[in-house]
């Protein structure tokens, strides 16, 4: 596959955009927090997307867990890097979007607040469902000091790219992720629930299913010439 050099990149998250493992961290978090007697539903776990899992290894400790945040980011990883291994939950359209995009010859990353043992299992399986990479880098919450929605891990993952944040489109589905994309100089594509976004970077759809290259591409304002 010949990449080019100059084209958009595309910018990836990967919970709640690419994977649905959003429901898997939520599951190890509410199981975790049973066992030490800890209240924790649906709406602590919903405030913590897009967040850090270290972040919110620390919310959990803070709440009652009587683990360090170490200790508690260890459990809520294994138990959702054992999901991934029994089958990547793709998100409706994402698999076949990246396909695409890697088919047209664009460069793409996948930037995640996951740690690497899950990012690099998500990878693989893409890699094994298309006959090859899909991502030419995955940035995740190992690679850098400060997460979304801190601009490091987009600025990091352009860096990489060799492109100018204003050459790349980032696709994300939460409120943090969007602020980190946005904050780097992205422009962002936002999925779920979120209403119009009045900033001309930022356009939001319900989800992947059905979009396309030319969904990514048309209708952005100007950006700089090729080179950066």
């Amino acid at each position: 596959m010949r990449v080019s050099s100059t084209g958009t990149a595309f910018l990836w998250d990967m919970d709640g955009t690419l994977v649905d493992t959003e429901p898997s961290w939520a599951a190890a978090e509410q199981q975790l927090a049973r066992a030490h007697g800890v209240t924790w539903g649906p709406a602590e776990s919903a405030a913590t997307v897009g967040q850090s899992p270290a972040r919110t290894a620390a919310a959990l400790t803070r709440a009652g867990v009587a683990m360090t945040p170490q200790e508690v980011l260890a459990v809520l990883v294994g138990a959702v890097a054992g999901e991934v291994a029994r089958g990547v939950p793709w998100m409706p359209g994402a698999l076949e979007l990246v396909q695409e995009c890697r088919t047209a010859g664009h460069a793409t990353a996948l930037v995640t607040s996951s740690p690497a043992a899950i990012a690099d299992a998500v990878a693989a399986a893409a890699a094994e469902a298309s006959g090859g990479a899909l991502f030419d880098v995955v940035v995740t919450g190992d690679d850098v000091a400060h997460p979304k929605p801190d601009p490091e891990p987009y600025l990091l993952a352009a860096r990489l790219l060799g492109r100018s944040p204003e050459r790349c489109t980032a696709v994300e589905d939460s409120a943090p992720g969007t602020e980190s994309a946005v904050a780097a100089g992205c422009r962002v594509v936002r999925l779920g629930g979120a209403g119009p976004d009045e900033r001309p970077v930022v356009r939001t759809w319900a989800s992947l299913s059905g979009r396309t290259l030319a969904d990514l591409e048309d209708g952005w304002p100007p950006t700089p010439s090729p080179g950066a």
